[in-house]
């Protein structure tokens, strides 16, 4: 069984304390109980064609290190920890209370064997695995996403109604994928210690469930033991199918006869059994289905090339193993659809109003779009991961397969402007070539050429007048916003990427006007967006243009409107301007009404290598400068050429959010009139003060985390680390205590 803390405390409170602290377990390890994980776990059962698979490993072990530490150890002993957990133990227990069924339950002795089985089950390997039928489905239901977007469209076309259409269309993709129609693999897998046992309390629920079935007459018959396993077979006869009228959708009478035969056919089995050393829960077509596990003679998923670098890590504790199949990622993406959509488009052009030449001319262009659609699709692979522990450090490797063009020869300098020391930051970096954005304009040109010769073949003189007028002040200016990208913004970002960066070194005693003013400042966290340059000065002389011609272009537009006395004047302000040791701040001074602290400044700050979206000066200074990140050791401390990057700090964002605590406790006491009062609400607030401190103690046992993304022989490795320690008498108190 599970260990546990106290007899008397309810398993699912122990449960959530058990979420709060569980990065400590891993501070604790104990001896390796597993030789290899590709021969001695479910890995080596599941087949090599599986959609997807996840194992998660040692949870007792995990569980029993956290009950012995000493911040498991400490939470118990904090007043309001306990004061809860009498709470819940005097409305749990009583004799009224939600546990007195499960107090009888547990009365009875094959009862209290079938929990400690369910304990036994949980306390090792859980996997869940999907077979290679969810590729297939994934597949239909991107059709079928297909049907339900563009079938509405071409029932207007049709002159039908769009409901009606949308229906059809989704009828005539399953009537076509008919042979898809039925449940995939679904296994959930539990690693226990006595199959024989086990085994009896499945054979012992056949009995109890049977009788519940017979009170529903399409269920009689349906419950029966089949070798180890107690199965519940459905079927698609208990759908009411004629209920739904789907001969209403029909355009020949008969036309999906054939689909509800199929339905009506298709089967659901529930199975619960023993196979080797593990309980299984299956849901799929039939019991059959379950064979594939373990199947002599059959190749295991442990065979897979991509697992290959499993073996590296073969001494490790391994706590999770999770795989997923290119067939199932590419079936997922949608990619595969592209043929169809285009078909469905041209079908939807050929029903419109319009003249045949200018169908010809967009269904030209629409076969076009999607073969470079085709073309630049990613071409997905096969993605695991794998993760470990070793005394106070987690870690975790992961393997994308899929070709990553895109990050050739990246190697982002974000990393080094975000602070150094931040409490959160991540970003990515990447190539800007300027063929995304080219093809783009070319199809955007080519939809504004079909709408303005459709609109001319239909619209009355004065339209097109209009249309005339309109389009000779505005497509100047929307050629100047392509030239300003074509020229300036896309050199400016040749090695780019994006960034997010949290932090909370900045403070104020009165951040808003109508809150008290402190005696202490009080810390706020700043966001920070982060993009990367090449060029400064390109990207300094894009911003000032697209703001120039948006206004003019807003301006215009409202000159050459019928309304335009109902269309409010705007402009976007020139910001105000500062020569930075890293670069040039632009920043936008706020109204003295918003009430905030001066220190709020939207603010872009424009550096050598990256762009800082901050709301204050002072953060952007900070982002623009280079700065190496202050990490000792872990992913982010080896050298190499990084695609992204990751790094988290949880013990500054408590040591940050510790103030505001004391500010909310001094609020919600407030100051009583009579000073025995005063003195009781001080001594109150003290106690939960100190309990708030101890309690982020506790917490700061979570050390923080890194990752490091980056290629190596054509994969996208993600090396995460996360670390945690557990409580000792030389533990520093919070900052701010």
């Amino acid at each position: 069984m599970v260990p546990r803390t106290s007899d008397r405390t309810p398993g699912w409170f122990r449960g959530a304390a058990l979420v709060v602290l569980a990065g400590v377990v891993l501070s604790l390890a104990g001896p390796s109980a597993r030789a290899d994980v590709k021969k001695d776990s479910a890995l080596a059962s599941v087949p090599a064609d599986s959609a997807f698979f996840i194992a998660s490993l040692r949870h007792k072990e995990q569980i029993e290190m956290l009950t012995g530490s000493k911040a498991w150890q400490a939470l118990q002993k904090l007043p309001l920890y306990q004061m809860g957990l009498k709470q819940l133990q005097s409305q749990l227990h009583g004799e009224d209370g939600p546990l007195a069924g499960y107090k009888k339950f547990m009365e009875n002795k094959d009862n209290r064997e079938l929990v400690e089985l369910i304990h036994g089950a949980l306390a090792d390997e859980v996997f869940v695995w999907g077979g290679k039928g969810w590729s297939d489905l994934f597949g239909l239901l991107g059709k079928l996403n297909s049907a339900q977007q563009f079938g509405p469209l071409e029932g207007l076309l049709g002159g039908g109604n769009p409901q009606t259409a949308q229906a059809r269309a989704i009828l005539q993709e399953l009537n076509k994928n008919r042979k898809l129609l039925k449940a995939p693999e679904l296994v959930f897998g539990f690693r226990v210690q006595d199959p024989k046992k086990v085994l009896a309390q499945v054979r012992r629920a056949e009995k109890p469930l049977t009788q519940l079935s017979q009170a529903d007459d399409r269920l009689k018959g349906k419950v029966k033991m089949q070798g180890d396993f107690l199965t519940v077979q459905l079927d698609g006869s208990m759908v009411p199918w004629d209920d739904l009228n789907i001969g209403n959708f029909e355009e020949n009478k008969g036309e999906f006869d054939n689909l509800v035969r199929d339905l009506k056919k298709a089967t659901l089995t529930v199975s619960l059994g023993v196979k080797g050393n593990y309980l299984l829960l299956g849901l799929s077509s039939t019991l059959k289905d379950l064979d594939q596990l373990g199947a002599e003679g059959g190749k295991s998923l442990a065979s897979r090339s991509e697992l290959e670098p499993l073996d590296k890590f073969a001494s490790k504790k391994i706590t999770l193993l999770s795989y997923v199949s290119k067939e199932f990622i590419t079936a997922a993406s949608g990619t595969r659809n592209y043929s169809e959509m285009a078909g469905t488009m041209k079908r939807l052009v050929d029903k419109s109003p319009l003249k045949d030449e200018r169908k010809k001319a967009i269904n030209k262009d629409i076969d076009s779009l999607f073969a470079r659609a085709k073309e630049k699709a990613p071409e997905f692979g096969a993605a695991f991961t794998v993760a470990f522990h070793t005394g106070g450090v987690f870690e975790a490797y992961s393997y994308d397969y899929t070709r990553h063009e895109n990050f050739k020869g990246v190697d982002t300098r974000l990393v080094n402007h975000v602070g150094g020391d931040p409490i959160l930051a991540l970003g990515f970096g990447c190539k800007v070539d300027g063929s995304s954005y080219a093809w783009f304009s070319k199809f955007a040109r080519q939809a504004y050429g079909h709408a303005e010769a459709v609109f001319m073949d239909m619209a009355d003189d004065d339209g097109k007048e209009t249309w005339k007028k309109t389009a000779k002040v505005v497509l100047p200016l929307l050629q100047r916003l392509d030239d300003t990208t074509t020229r300036q913004l896309i050199p400016a970002l040749r090695e780019s990427g994006l960034g997010f960066v949290l932090d909370a070194k900045w403070s104020s005693k009165q951040w808003l006007a109508n809150m008290p003013k402190m005696d202490k400042p009080l810390p706020m966290l700043e966001l920070g967006l982060l993009i990367g340059i090449s060029d400064a000065k390109k990207f300094e002389v894009a911003l000032k243009e697209y703001r120039v011609t948006l206004n003019e272009l807003y301006e215009k537009a409202r000159e050459a409107s019928p309304v335009k006395d109902n269309i409010p004047e705007f402009k976007l302000q020139a910001p105000e301007t500062e020569k930075s040791t890293g670069g040039t701040l632009y920043w936008w001074p706020l109204p003295e009404d918003t009430g905030l602290d001066k220190q709020f400044l939207p603010t872009i700050g424009v550096g050598k290598d990256v762009v800082a979206l901050t709301f204050s000066k002072a953060h952007s200074q900070r982002l623009m400068k280079n700065t190496k990140l202050a990490v000792k050791d872990g992913p982010l401390a080896e050298k190499r050429q990084l695609v992204g990057f990751m790094v988290a700090n949880p013990p500054a964002l408590i040591d940050a959010a510790l103030p505001w605590a004391d500010f909310a406790l001094n609020a919600l006491m407030g100051v009583p009139d009579d000073p025995e009062g005063a003195k009781k609400a001080k001594e109150m607030a003290s106690s939960f003060s100190k309990q708030a401190r101890e309690l982020a103690r506790i917490l700061k046992c979570y050390r923080g985390a890194s990752s490091a993304s980056y290629l190596e022989n054509g994969k996208l490795i993600t090396h995460t680390r996360k670390v945690f320690k557990d409580l000792d008498d030389s533990s520093a108190p919070p900052r701010g205590d």
